[in-house]
């Protein structure tokens, strides 16, 4: 993924927020 910082730390909380959510 690329693109500013903020945006990967959003992408980062999605994710790690499904990857809770799922596990």
């Amino acid at each position: 993924f690329t693109g500013k910082p903020v945006d990967g730390y959003l992408v980062n909380r999605i994710v790690g927020t499904e990857g809770l959510v799922r596990a």
